[in-house]
Order: C-alpha cells, then structure tokens, then sequence
C-alpha cells in the first residue's frame, strides 16, 4: 500500500488508494533482493471507491478498492512481466 486517503463528504466517504508491487530475483533470506537489468520491475495502480460513512462500510470500501488495484496490477503488468522474463530464460 504506497497512499491511501478516506474523506467524507455528506453521506458518503471516497476512498482513493494506490498500490505498489516490486518484482525483483530473491536469493532465499530477507534483504536477498537484487536489482538487475531487465530482471525487476516495479508496477503500481491507483482507484477510487465511495460508500457509505458507517465504519463498516468504510473498511469495507478499503479493502474492496485495496483488492482490485492488486488484482488489476498482477493481471495487467506483473504477469506479463514474469511471463516475459520466464521466456527469456527458457
């Protein structure tokens, strides 16, 4: 999660969210990442969602708008990506 803002306005809260998401080859333990040339990529998207202004529907809200800038990242930019670098290495 890179930003996420809730504001009311009248009846209705607008949640704006944007998520990131970096690929990068890991050596198998934590700080393993290395950053090489066409090999790690970083993807990242952006929505907006209103609801009502119960808290139930505000987190509610948060995590409808969370999961479908992540699935729409994965599907349009880390698949392919991982995909290109699969048949790169094939």
């Amino acid at each position: 999660m890179k930003k996420l803002s809730i504001t009311k306005a009248g009846t209705q809260t607008q949640i704006v969210c944007t998520v990131g998401i970096r690929v990068a080859p890991w050596q198998g333990k934590d700080g393993g990442e290395k950053w090489e040339a066409n090999m790690a990529a970083s993807a990242s998207g952006s929505a907006k969602a209103t609801t009502g202004n119960r808290e139930r529907d505000i987190q509610g809200g948060v995590r409808d708008c969370i999961e479908a800038v992540a699935e729409d990242v994965t599907a349009r930019q880390v698949v392919p990506f991982l995909k290109r670098i699969a048949q790169a290495g094939s």
